[in-house]
């Protein structure tokens, strides 16, 4: 990461970024679904390299996205991915819970191994009960009094490096780690934040060495943070930009799209664009890609003989919210 700021030019670039971000709809759950979407693979893939997995970007994306194990593929890692996405899912939720408990902890890391069937999930490190529960308990009750008040960085460093040392589990404590500091973030209205794959050795180093000073792990954590949020705002400027070209070039295709989609669930890419002449197959992809980051169409089936469904429980609601395609 190329960032030489200040603190405090960062903290400040950090709320003009958190204000603009959460801007982008009127209701803020609505920014989360797409702040959820847009960083699940990078998350995914940021934290199985940072634990050891070996595994190509583009594998977690088409995993994730397709939502099974490419037969053909690598089962193990396949299940690993769908498990820490499940985990990933599983912390937006948390974050609407008043209270975590030992319980949600101890749900959280069975979801990391829900598909491999580790040995051990859920349960705390056997011979250490007595002590992982005693250092929980002040740990939880920290974290639910909001980190007794420090700013949204360390409150979200904190919790990574007081879980980290607490180590509860025989297996899938960093993955846990990274959860538990974005649970954190998202208790505060912040973005994910991914520490990039490519940072593994100074990231394996700050780690060592934070726990003697937590100090340069919490600025190495600010600066992954805002690292994370110009990726979010890069993504938004991107969504506008091609969303007023088409607007300007009275191009939209969107709810044309949806309308053959709703017509005949399970249709092809190949077919869409036979009954819509006018568009290019990279603008066809793009509107299908948009309907997909709205949560409105789903794919089902093998990327060969698989098509392209309606999500049930969303028919009926608008292409675009209103005042979104001014």
């Amino acid at each position: 990461m190329d960032i030489e700021l200040t603190r405090e030019e960062i903290m400040s670039e950090l709320e003009e970024n958190r204000q603009k971000i959460y801007s982008k709809y009127t209701n803020p759950e609505k920014t989360l679904i797409w702040i959820k979407d847009k960083f699940a693979a990078p998350f995914v893939f940021s934290s199985l390299i940072l634990s050891g997995t070996e595994v190509e970007k583009t594998v977690v994306e088409d995993t994730i996205k397709e939502g099974f194990v490419d037969p053909d593929g690598n089962q193990i890692t396949g299940k690993e991915i769908l498990e820490h996405n499940d985990a990933y899912e599983k912390i937006f939720k948390l974050a609407k819970e008043p209270v975590i408990t030992e319980d949600h902890l101890k749900a959280l890391h069975t979801l990391l191994f829900n598909r491999t069937g580790a040995e051990g999930t859920g349960k705390y490190t056997m011979g250490k009960e007595k002590a992982i529960r005693t250092k929980l308990k002040a740990f939880l009750e920290w974290f639910n009094n909001n980190g007794d008040g420090c700013d949204d960085i360390t409150f979200c460093a904190t919790t990574y490096q007081r879980y980290i040392y607490i180590h509860p589990f025989k297996g899938g404590n960093g993955k846990m780690a990274r959860l538990m500091m974005n649970l954190a973030a998202l208790k505060r209205k912040f973005t994910i934040i991914t520490i990039p794959a490519d940072e593994k050795n100074t990231y394996d180093e700050i780690i060592k060495a934070s726990k003697r000073d937590v100090t340069e792990f919490t600025n190495y954590i600010m600066k992954c943070a805002l690292y994370s949020q110009r990726v979010v705002r890069k993504l938004q400027k991107e969504v506008y930009s091609v969303n007023k070209s088409r607007h300007i070039r009275n191009l939209d295709f969107t709810e044309d799209v949806y309308k053959i989609i709703l017509g005949k669930p399970g249709i092809k890419t190949v077919e869409i664009k036979a009954q819509i002449k006018k568009i290019s197959l990279i603008k066809l992809q793009r509107e299908i890609r948009m309907l997909r980051e709205k949560n409105l169409i789903e794919f089902r089936g093998a990327i060969r003989n698989g098509g392209y469904y309606p999500i049930e429980e969303n028919i009926g609601k608008p292409v675009y919210e209103e005042g979104e395609k001014n």
